[in-house]
Formats: structure tokens, sequence, C-alpha cells
């Protein structure tokens, strides 16, 4: 299978993510699919072809090739698309979406109400007289660009006696009242932002620290856990992101430390965490939306209290960019799969309740001529040639083995009675018809079902 790399210009080969580039061309090698990076300018919408770079004997080389099936990279913006773009889109199908900035999907879960209990309460800055409100409160307060990423641009605020200090990563300013005024227009009118209460939660060593929980959906399109990790920052700053001097270690190793005797607990609680929000969240979308990935920053105080930070998509993978590409091709089999499937889901729907009361009936009669019991296995085998060639290669990338195990068994049947059909022999027919056709056909059928329910 043909899968992208886009980007509306340049090209990602040459792009910020080298290592991810080379994990999936080569997961992409080994699990029998080839990957195209090209940008928008080389798409060709008539002749519905693309030109961009494959890998060939270690080399990056320029070819012109069908569409590809599925694009594997895209974040685009809506309203920065063009009308070429969106055809494109339309007939080649992202796996990669956009989420919502931090305020409205905060908003959105405070709304819903199901897990208030680890939201960090978050205000729009509107005016600087916001943060000495919620100063009075706190006397510690973040603020973050509502759509930023990797900690940048996020401020610590704190109130002193006679001065205030504005933190920003591990460098500090003590300012007056008219300074920190001065400074919050500036960035008022620079970005948008939330205003957050600062959650101290630290290690023992006195660092800052979260986890990292890194989501992506399966060959099923179900969430599984690709990562969970440790970040942890400098004693002098407030953040632990990786791309702000962070580091990370692994997990086990990390809970032993800074949570003796609760190990396993917390362990099985960030997974519960990663995969419950991340279903959460992707209700907050239309119901044929599906994210590929998401990363989910959660942290634990002494107290035992988990605290959400933040949910992004498409989430920096640095260490494990190899993890990650396996999950991705697997993921993006199924969804050209599902985006091939799913229009005509209620059809095959249909058809294979047809075929299965046609069997019925024959089950329910005693006898039935020959020419009537040769009708019915004429719609019936057309029927199942129909049903299989409908989700075409697909087939192929069915969930279970049970699903090829019976259409094997059930084209040996097929074959069975039709040489029963040849040989005349209407009782022998009939008892190959209930012994091993309406069985085999039973079996194949609810696998069948099972495959379409993940579309």
């Amino acid at each position: 299978m043909l899968l992208g790399l886009y980007t509306q210009n340049g090209n990602f080969i040459n792009g910020p993510y080298p290592e991810r580039v080379r994990a999936l061309v080569a997961e992409a090698k080994y699990q029998g699919d080839e990957i195209i990076s090209f940008n928008l300018d080389n798409v060709d919408l008539e002749k519905k072809t693309v030109s961009g770079y494959l890998r060939e004997n270690g080399q990056w080389v320029w070819k012109t090739t069908p569409f590809p099936k599925v694009i594997i990279t895209h974040y685009t913006k809506d309203d920065s698309r063009s009308p070429k773009e969106d055809e494109f889109l339309k007939k080649v199908p992202p796996i990669a979406f956009r989420i919502f900035d931090k305020y409205t999907i905060y908003r959105e879960m405070k709304r819903r109400g199901t897990y208030a209990d680890i939201l960090i309460d978050s205000f729009p800055l509107k005016r600087s007289s916001d943060v000495n409100i919620h100063l009075q409160k706190y006397r510690e307060v973040i603020l973050k660009p509502i759509a930023g990423r990797k900690g940048a641009d996020i401020f610590l605020i704190s109130k002193k006696r006679e001065y205030y200090e504005i933190h920003e990563h591990n460098e500090m300013k003590r300012v007056d009242q008219k300074t920190l005024d001065q400074f919050l227009t500036k960035i008022i009118h620079s970005d948008k932002y939330i205003l957050q209460p600062y959650i101290r939660v630290r290690t023992s060593k006195n660092q800052p620290f979260d986890f990292r929980i890194h989501v992506q959906r399966d060959e099923k399109g179900r969430w599984q856990i690709t990562k969970i990790y440790p970040r942890i920052g400098r004693r002098d700053s407030y953040l632990s992101n990786l791309s702000r001097e962070g580091i990370t270690t692994n997990l086990e190793y990390f809970l032993h430390m800074e949570f003796p005797g609760e190990e396993e607990k917390i362990h099985q609680e960030l997974v519960r965490y990663g995969l419950e929000l991340a279903e959460h969240v992707n209700s907050f979308y239309p119901e044929d939306f599906y994210f590929d990935e998401l990363g989910i920053d959660l942290s634990r105080d002494r107290e035992g209290r988990y605290w959400l930070f933040e949910i992004n998509a498409g989430p920096e993978t640095a260490f494990h960019e190899w993890e990650r590409a396996r999950n991705t091709l697997r993921y993006a089999k199924y969804a050209r799969c599902r985006f091939e499937i799913a229009p005509l889901k209620e059809k095959l729907e249909e058809l294979l309740s047809k075929l299965e009361k046609i069997l019925e009936s024959m089950d329910q009669k005693k006898e039935l001529p020959l020419s009537e019991t040769t009708q019915m296995l004429v719609v019936i085998l057309e029927g199942y040639y129909n049903l299989e060639k409908q989700i075409g290669s697909c087939y192929s990338l069915t969930y279970s083995t049970k699903l090829q195990e019976s259409s094997e068994k059930l084209k040996d049947t097929f074959n069975a009675v039709l040489s029963g059909l040849e040989s005349g022999l209407n009782d022998d027919l009939t008892r190959l018809i209930k012994e091993r056709l309406q069985p085999s056909f039973r079996e194949w059928s609810r696998e069948y079902r099972e495959m379409l329910s993940y579309f």
C-alpha cells in the first residue's frame, strides 16, 4: 500500500523530524508498504497522481505515482486550505488532525464534568488586571498560549510582598506593578493566553515533573498505550518539557524512586487515564472523526491527586519514533479501509441479512425442487462474492484470522455444494446444505459482521 507524507509546502523528508522519517520508511518497508513524500504543488488532480520522493536502494528517488491510499501526516488548518487541497483531501484521507485549543478542551471537559476532579482551573486572559485578581487567590499563576506547543512562551508569575516575579523557564525578573502591567499588555496583544493557578508538583529532589502518556489507535481503530514516560524539569524551572531542557527516564525506575510501594497502582491508573481521556476528548468531535494519536500530560501530587496539564495532538516522540511508526502504519491501513467501507456498511449489512434469510428459508422447508434450490444457491454464492469484493484488499487486512479461515472453509463448502448440484441428487444436496453450508455460512457471517463493527 502506498502511503503519503504530505505538506502544503516544502518536503517532509527535509523537515525537522529526520528520525521520524527514517522510522516510518523503514517500518513501511517491513510491513510491505511504500511511502512517498510530496507537497501540494506535486498533486495532479486530473491525472490522479502525485510526484515526490520514494526510498529505493538507500536513496531518495523522484517518481510519479497514483494517489497514495492515505496520508499519514497532515496538520493544515481548515481555514488555510485552498480549493485544490480541499478536493485532494476528499480523495485521499489524512489520519492526523489538529485538536481544539487548550481553553476549548478545558471548557468542554468542565461542562461534561466526567473528569472535573483532575482539571486545573483555567481562565481566558483578557486584561492585565485578571492576573492581579487571581494572584490574590493563588499567589502563583501560569500563563499559557492557548495554542502553544513545546512549553514555549509559558510564564510563571508570583506575588511577593513588595514586588512581582516573572519567570520564563529558568530565568526570573523582579518587577513592580507598572512593569508587570506593561508586560501583560504586551503578551495579551501578541497571542491568546489562558491563566491557571500554578500546581506545584515536584520530585523528591525538587524538580517539576509530569507523565506524558502517548496513545495511538491500533489496527482495529481502538486506543492503545504506545508509551508512558516521566518528564523531569530543572530545579530552577517550572517546566518539565523535554524541549525546555527536561529529561526523561524509565517509568518503572521513576515510580520506584518517587512512589515506592505504589508503582503498579500508579502505572495502572496512568494507563486507565490515558485510554479514557483519549476516548473522552475524541467524543467532542463528530462521530466519524478519529484522532490517530494524542499526548496526554498528567501529574500526581503527594496526596495522590492527579492533575491534567494538557492534551495535544501530534505529540513529540523523539525518544520512541520507532514504536510510534509501527502503530501509525497499522492504523493507516485501518483508516484507509474505514474510508472505503464505512459508506458501504449499511448496504453490506442488508445484503448479509438477505443471504441469511434465504438460508433460513431453505432450512424451514423440508423439500425444495432442484431448480428452486439452484436459484437460491446462486443468489447466496453471488452475494458472498459481492460481499468479499466490496471490501476489496481490506479483506486481507481483516482483524481476526478467524474471518479468513471461515472464508476459506465456506469456499470449500461452496465447491462441495456445486459438485452436489452437478450430481443431480437432491437428497445429497439437501444434506450438504444443512450439514455443511448453513453452519459454515453462519460462522463466516458472524466473523464478517464483527469485522464490519470496527468501521
